[in-house]
């Protein structure tokens, strides 16, 4: 059900947000416990000793300084995560796993980490559109045809490892995006940005769609400034290594065997740009650039104050804020546990056509001017795993962003806790969370409680979207009288 009314709310970063994160419904999701899950991006060849400063000198003293205060704290190093025989989808489980730091929490999600290399371009994607199988026979041979998406889409096998056909089918795929462009439009960007450009450009995009009041991405920049400076790094650290022999502790060794390993001669520019995408919404607070380096003492110079110390403060940084955003909110305990059942359920939510069919429904439906939707299947057919999809989407959803402070989400999973068991207590704990007394409503009726509640969503005049779940878990019966209601009231409000 739902309510629609008003205008465009928000301020800029550093004011007071009415977006998303705002709602007090994203930050609740960290309150049992605290959760942060920052994925670490970067180019896998060249920063091998900045990830294993992270992993064995950072995170254990940052996770010390969380677990003070009562929150978890990961750092995602991929290195460890993806086998060499799964690249055909490694692509994919970067990407989503980046999706789910950013669902963990309102604080810390991506830390970019960015060199003078570019990263691996995969050869192909691992999907393209159904209509891009006509470019040619090796399109044809290499994806297989997928009709459980919707829209329908062409899937790269797993079982084909043929150089020439894989070449083939790259030409095929670019010439089909050269004849049909507007059609295509995507297809050019993933045949030519890397593994890493991928991940910066959803950690971007996610960065804006989640307009969270707390920093969520941070970067940090090596810089050479020139292919000579790394030739003279290298030589410098090993000079030092063959002096430090027999001492202990020995000097490190070289952060790369090649200066190739290290420097992208054609990529500068792409590189540049990767590190503007990335600070879309940060501020200099959340970036940390090195002086040009070009010896062995000026690298480490950069570890201690970009890793050890930069990072390390950006990550406590991210506690801090988490921890001052949950204490500044006060949540009926009845909340918590119906939106970690959403989010637990929203997992579970696969997108066959169906499925989608069903959510593009029920959005039209939310985009009309209110009223009530009852959606009924079978037992079992995934009816509570839709509706917490459409639940999570909606509150990211510009609906909420366009409306004016105080538009909010409300949910019911019925049975989940003892005040979901009943029509009435369902319609007493949504009044409770919207901020009504309902002490003295225990004696009312259930229809004189229904009226209360939709006299209350209709005196708000705000953007309000209740999904009740599950009504065949109540034990005064499945007949959803209570959600409609009576004619007196005026709903929705005009």
């Amino acid at each position: 059900m739902e309510n629609r009314e008003g205008g465009r709310g928000g301020k800029a970063r550093g004011g007071e947000r009415t977006g998303v994160w705002t709602r007090k419904g994203r930050i609740e999701r960290s309150l049992a416990p605290p959760k942060m899950t920052v994925f670490l991006s970067s180019t896998f060849r060249d920063t091998e000793v900045e990830r294993d400063v992270i992993q064995r000198e950072v995170m254990p003293k940052v996770r010390a300084f969380a677990s003070k205060m009562g929150v978890s704290v990961n750092c995602v190093d991929l290195r460890f995560g993806i086998p060499r025989y799964m690249n055909e989808v490694a692509v994919h489980i970067c990407l989503q796993t980046i999706a789910f730091c950013f669902e963990q929490g309102p604080g810390p999600s991506f830390a970019y980490l960015s060199t003078d290399r570019y990263g691996w371009v995969p050869p192909l994607p691992s999907w393209i559109p159904l209509q891009a199988r006509e470019g040619g026979e090796a399109t044809r041979a290499l994806y297989r045809e997928d009709y459980t998406y919707d829209p329908p889409r062409g899937v790269l096998r797993s079982d084909m490892d043929d150089s020439a056909l894989v070449n083939k089918c790259r030409c095929e795929l670019l010439a089909v995006n050269a004849a049909h462009p507007a059609l295509m439009w995507h297809l050019n960007s993933v045949l030519h940005l890397s593994v890493t450009a991928l991940e910066v450009a959803l950690a971007a995009r996610l960065e804006q769609v989640c307009a969270s009041p707390l920093s969520t991405c941070c970067v940090i920049e090596r810089r050479f400034g020139q292919k000579e400076n790394v030739k003279c790094v290298l030589d410098d650290m090993r000079r030092k290594g063959e002096e430090s022999e027999g001492v202990s502790p020995p000097s490190p060794a070289p952060f790369v065997r090649e200066v190739g390993d290290a420097w992208d001669e054609d990529k500068q520019g792409d590189i540049s740009n990767l590190a503007q995408l990335s600070m879309t919404r940060s501020d200099d607070a959340d970036r940390y650039c090195s002086q040009l380096i070009s010896s062995g003492a000026e690298f480490e110079s950069y570890l201690s104050s970009g890793i050890r110390s930069f990072f390390a403060k950006w990550m406590e940084r991210g506690v801090v804020e988490l921890c001052r955003a949950r204490d500044s909110i006060t949540l009926p305990e009845e909340v918590i546990p119906h939106h970690n059942f959403m989010l637990e359920k929203a997992r579970m939510c696969v997108p066959i056509s169906s499925v989608n069919h069903t959510l593009h429904t029920v959005r039209t439906f939310l985009s009309s001017d209110g009223g009530v939707c009852l959606i009924g299947a079978q037992s079992g057919a995934g009816k509570s795993s839709v509706l917490a999809k459409l639940a999570s989407n909606c509150m990211h959803s510009e609906q909420l962003e366009e409306g004016r402070k105080g538009g909010a989400v409300f949910l019911r999973f019925c049975g989940v806790t003892p005040q979901s068991s009943t029509s009435k207590e369902v319609l007493l704990s949504l009044l409770n969370e919207m901020g009504s007394k309902t002490a003295t409503m225990r004696g009312w009726t259930v229809k004189e409680v229904r009226d209360q509640f939709f006299n209350v969503v209709e005196k708000k005049g705000l953007p309000t979207f209740v999904f009740v779940d599950a009504l065949d878990q109540l034990r005064d019966g499945r007949n959803p009288f209570w959600l409609v209601p009576s004619f007196e009231v005026k709903f929705p409000s005009q």
